[in-house]
Order: structure tokens, then sequence, then C-alpha cells
């Protein structure tokens, strides 16, 4: 109850009062009970004494008496104790303790008031006092004298009650007195707040308390102005803080916009708007019944010149590719990159399919130039595939679909030519486009679809404990078929579209992360397979930093993996790559090793950091382990070249005891994990950071 008051009532005031009155009535209270303590004490005392003093002359008077055997005299001396309202009865007992003469009070009290009942296990009823009566040195009986408590506890009570009457009149005198004082004292604490709900009311920070004392609650006041002024000072700030943020932002989104609808190596427009656009024209022209072309433009061999003379060189050759198509085209037609080597064109308004073939033409006659990239000079062909408004269709996605297709068709009859739609290449492209070029054509799209999903597997040390994840790029296409990334990563990788899909991985790992971070869940790696030739650029690189910066992550918590191969394809740019990783503190790993072809002496000079030892040499480790000497020959390789080592594909505990007997760091494998969706990965690591086998082979 008092909690509550205290909690719910709103005037400190009242508290204060009640505080104050409580305190003071209470205290009196404590104090007036002492008194009756030790005035109890003493009136007990008076008591015994008194009644020890009467069993003495009782004794004494009685001598003559128990002598003489004169009862009558016996009794008179113990009638004498009438005078004594307070004693209940006495006896004279002889030395054979039978009673010799006694007396019984009228008013016998042998028990408590009615009042004190309730108490009668803790209150004693009577007091009992005796004394000899001693004849020549010589115990000839005694006299027993037994007083009643009620008259003691009646008093004592009386004392109470005047007590407690006293302390409830003290707590109202003071509860008046703290009224008519605390009013002058709580006076500048209620302006204070009539003040600040004018403020709040107001919103205005230029309002000031008025300082009504020179005591505690004048400083408060004074320092109450002061931070209002502070306030006052810093909410300017803000406000310019904010209009100056408000431009940059703008200008930000502006930049923002470009970025998500532009490529970036060409300024052109990209997939998304394409789209738009291609929907804008498409909606124009069936308002102004006129046609439109859709034209897909891919170049002819482009991935060998990206393999021959890398990613540099080829992208010079994509901008030269961009500047002299956008010679060709009107202004009011569109020109976009929407893939690796592949552009699109929408022509609007054309009066005629020669109008469309004059500008195939010209695209085609510019590529029988040469082109000169970074000291390269390039012949290069391209792939047109066309498609009409309304002719072959008024949808914006089948439109597309058939200029994709009429360019492949283009391709398949001998490349360097371009292509109008009809029907009968639908009907071919379903009935003999092979799987690796439906795979392609899904493979652009399957990011924008939401197709592809980043799954992890654990990696754990020999305690089984979880110290990093693989991260596993996994594709769900539109018939909703699981393709493997054996098939679909080097379809990536022949059509350019590899960069797209790392780059969409390396950032959502990054997001994954970040969000794991924030969850606060323990702290491990990743570990992430990227293409020799990706990392070698540039660009990629200058992303990688990108990413990292804006999501605020730090290095450390990333393994590039690279297959042998790989590595060893351009060993001096590998290596200055390795080093400027090692130098950002991110750790690469050779994926694989063991399946490819390394140089020793590479490996001893090449900053890296773990070998990831095949699943093909781990699988055989469950039952012939004197057959296998290649993987203790690998481990003990990584260990006196100083690197870690993680055996990938554990299956069976008997591997895992194998693999503890050689000092190996890690494992990887479906006897702890199979790979998993992240919502299952940040689960896992949030219920545990250990993981018991799954089964035992």
């Amino acid at each position: 109850m008092i909690r509550s008051f205290f909690r719910n009532s709103k005037s400190i005031k009242n508290k204060l009062m009640l505080v104050t009155s409580f305190a003071t009535g209470f205290s009196l209270f404590l104090v007036l009970i002492i008194f009756i303590f030790l005035n109890s004490e003493s009136e007990w005392s008076k008591l015994n004494t008194r009644q020890a003093i009467q069993a003495e002359i009782i004794a004494t008077n009685s001598l003559t008496a128990i002598i003489f055997d004169d009862l009558k005299a016996a009794e008179e001396i113990l009638a004498a104790l009438k005078a004594d309202p307070s004693i209940q009865s006495a006896k004279i007992v002889d030395s054979n303790s039978a009673t010799f003469a006694s007396y019984q009070s009228a008013n016998n009290d042998k028990q408590l008031d009615e009042t004190f009942m309730p108490l009668a296990k803790w209150l004693r009823v009577h007091i009992l006092i005796k004394h000899e009566i001693i004849y020549k040195e010589k115990s000839i009986g005694k006299v027993h004298i037994t007083a009643s408590l009620n008259n003691l506890y009646r008093s004592n009570l009386n004392y109470v009650l005047i007590a407690f009457f006293v302390s409830l009149s003290s707590m109202f005198l003071t509860m008046l007195l703290s009224n008519l004082l605390l009013k002058h004292i709580i006076a500048p604490i209620l302006k204070l707040t009539k003040t600040t709900k004018k403020i709040t009311h107001l919103s205005s920070y230029k309002l000031r308390a008025e300082i009504l004392s020179k005591d505690e609650i004048g400083d408060l006041t004074h320092n109450f102005n002061e931070m209002l002024e502070e306030i006052q000072r810093k909410d300017r700030i803000l406000e310019q803080t904010v209009a100056t943020r408000t431009s940059e932002l703008i200008q930000l989104n502006k930049k923002l916009q470009h970025q998500a609808t532009h490529d970036p190596l060409t300024g052109l427009a990209n997939r998304l708007l394409f789209d738009d656009r291609l929907q804008r024209v498409l909606t124009h022209a069936q308002r102004t019944r006129s046609k439109v072309a859709v034209i897909y433009l891919d170049l002819d061999h482009f991935k060998a010149i990206n393999d021959t003379l890398g990613h540099d060189t080829g992208d010079e050759l994509l901008i030269a590719v961009t500047q002299r198509m956008q010679n060709i085209i009107r202004d009011d037609d569109t020109l976009c990159r929407i893939g690796g080597d592949e552009f699109t064109v929408i022509l609007n308004s054309i009066e005629s399919t020669s109008d469309v073939e004059l500008v195939a033409k010209k695209m085609l006659s510019e590529f029988s130039e040469p082109f000169f990239c970074n000291d390269h000079e390039l012949s290069i062909s391209c792939s047109i595939g066309i498609s009409l408004y309304p002719e072959h269709s008024q949808s914006a996605e089948q439109l597309k679909q058939y200029a994709d297709i009429a360019m492949y068709h283009a391709k398949h009859s001998g490349r360097n030519n371009y292509c109008f739609f009809i029907k009968q290449m639908h009907k071919e492209n379903v009935q003999l486009l092979d799987k690796r070029v439906l795979l392609k054509r899904q493979l652009k799209t399957a990011v924008e679809n939401g197709e592809l999903k980043i799954y992890y597997q654990p990696q754990v040390d020999m305690q089984h404990r979880i110290i990093a994840v693989e991260a596993l790029l996994r594709w769900k296409n539109a018939e909703n078929q699981l393709v493997s990334p054996e098939i679909f990563i080097p379809i990536a990788e022949e059509s350019g579209l590899i960069q797209g899909l790392e780059e969409w991985a390396f950032r959502e790992i990054c997001q994954h992360y970040a969000k794991w971070k924030q969850a606060g869940l323990a702290d491990i790696k990743i570990s992430l397979n990227i293409s020799g030739y990706r990392l070698r650029q540039q660009n990629f690189n200058l992303f990688i930093e990108q990413t990292l910066e804006e999501l605020s992550l730090p290095t450390n918590f990333l393994i590039f993996e690279i297959s042998e191969n790989e590595i060893m394809q351009n060993i001096k740019e590998t290596e200055k790559v390795i080093n400027q990783l090692h130098n950002k503190g991110i750790k690469t790993a050779v994926d694989h090793f063991g399946t490819g072809y390394t140089s020793l002496s590479y490996l001893q000079q090449l900053a890296i950091d773990e070998f990831k030892i095949d699943a093909q040499f781990i699988h055989p480790l469950g039952s012939h382990f004197d057959d296998n000497s290649i993987v203790p020959a690998i481990i003990g390789l990584a260990h006196s070249l100083n690197k870690s080592v993680t055996a990938m594909g554990i299956e069976k505990q008997a591997q895992v005891d194998y693999l503890r007997d050689l000092k190996c760091q890690a494992m990887q494998g479906y006897l702890f994990s199979k790979p998993m969706s992240e919502q299952d990965m940040s689960q896992m690591l949030l219920d545990t950071q250990y993981l018991i086998p799954r089964n035992e082979s």
C-alpha cells in the first residue's frame, strides 16, 4: 500500500508530509515503549521486593506459633496480608511440608484478565515467594506467598494505550506543521515543474525557469536553464546538420538511382532500366499504333578474349563496342547492357522491317573494323536477334524472349549475322536447345528472380567446435529444379555471368555476417570460393573494399578459396593478389588440395594460410588406413610450411579419429552437418557452438 502511494502520488509535498509524520510518530512511540518497558521492570522489581519483605516478616512473627503449635495465632498473622490486594494466597508449612496455616484472598485472581488471555501462553499469572522459618539455626518451616500480576499488566496496557494516542497526536500535529512549512519549500519545485510542462507543450527551448531560492532547488533551476541553453544550441546545430545531410542524401539518392539503373562499366542502361523503358515504349506504341523492334546483340567468342588477354582488355572492348553502337542508334532509342557481353537495343517508332535491317547491318559493319584495346588489335563479330511489336507479340517478356531466341539462332547459323524471329524458331528452341543454353538463359535472371541462395556448411575443430563456415551457392531454377553448382558455375564462367554471381554472393555473405554480428553470435570465419581470374581483377578487389566499408565489417572473417590450377595459371599475378589480401587481413586457402598441380617452391613463397584436402582422399580413410599415404603427406607438408589443414567430406567417425592422430586442425562434412540456409545456420550458431556427429558408419 505504501509503495503504491509513493508510486502513484503526484505530490512530493504529500510524500514528505507522510514521511515526516510517520517518522516523528514512530520515533515517539518507540521512545514511550522503551520507557514503559523500563517502568515495567521497575514495578516488577518493587513487587518482588515487597513480597519478599512480607514473607520475611511473617516468617519471623510465626516462629512462636509454630513452636507452640498455635494455629490460631498463625492464621491471625496471615490475615494481616488482606491489606495487600495483589496477594492471592499464603501458607505456612512445617518441616514435614504439611500445611500448618493458610490464607486465601477473597478476590482470588488465579487467571489472567480476559484482555490478556490471547497472551496466556507467554505471560506469567503470578509470582511465588518462599521464605524459611529458622529456629536455632534449623529450618522448622516455610512461608509461601503467591501474588497476582494482573495489576502490573493492566498498568502496562494503560501506558501503551497512552503512548499510542500520544504518537497519533504527534503525527497529526507534525502533519499540520509540515503542511504549513512545505508550502514554502515546495513552491520553487512546483514552479519549475510548471515551466517544464510549458516547454513541452510549446516545444520551445527559449523559455527559462525563474530562480526563487538560493538553496539546492535554486541550483537545480539554474542548472535546468543551462541545460535548456545547451539543448537550444545543439538543436540549431542539428537543424544545420539535417539540412546538410538532406542535401547530401538527395545527391546520394540520385547517384544510387543512377547506379541501380545503369551499368557501372559502360554507363549504359542495365536490365532494370531496360525493362522499364521497354514497357514505356510499348505503352506509347500501343497508344500511337506504331511499331517497335527489340534487338539482342551478343559478342562472339568474347570469353576467349577474357581468358587469354585478361578482363581488363575485355572491359576495354565492351566500352569500345558501346561507343560504336551509340553512334548508330538515334537519340530516342535505348542501348542497354544486360549481361557480360550481351547488349539490347529498343528501336521505337519504326516505319518498316527494312529500317530495323538497316540498323542491324550497320552494327555488323561496325564490327568489321578491328578494335584497339590495351595495345591489342582485336577482331570480333557479333550475333543479333530481332523481335517486332506488334507482329511477334505485344508482351514485353515475350518480345525479349523471342529476340533472345533469334540471337541464339543467329549464333547457331554461323555467327556474325542477324536474324528476325519467326514462330518456327520458338518450336525449334523448345525442342533443340540443349540444357546448357537453357540454363544460361535462366542463369541470367536467377539473381533478380531470387532463385539463388547462399547455404552454409560448418567447419569444426577436433573438439567439434564450429570455427568457420563455408559459403556455398545453390540454385533452384524457375522449374523448381535444383541445379548442381558443378553444372551452372562452368556455364557462368563461359558466359561471363560469373562476375555478377560472385559479386552478388559476396555481398549476400557479408550481409549475413553483419546480421550474425549484430545478433551477438559467435565470431566465426566464412570461407568462399573465388575464381582466380576474377580475384585478379582490380575492380573486384575494389568491390570487396567498398562492400566491407559500406557494411562496416572487418576483413579478418574472410577466407578466399582458390583452386590449385587457378593459382598456377598466372603465378606472378596470383602471388601479388594473395600478398595484397594477406596485408588486408583476408586469408587464402588452396581448395581441393591434391587434385591439381602445384610447385612446392611456389607454395613456400605464397602467403597461403590453409590447405583444404579434397574429399576423394578422405573417403578411403574409413577402412584402409595403411593404403592411404596421401593424407598424412599433405598434413605433414602443411605442418612443415606452417599452414593449417581442413579435411573435406567427413562422413565417418573413424575418419575423425584418424585425422585427430595426424593433428589435422579442422574438418567439414555430412558427419557434422549438411549445408543449410542462412536462417538455419544462424539458429545453429545461436543454440550451440559444438556439433555432435549426426551418424556413424
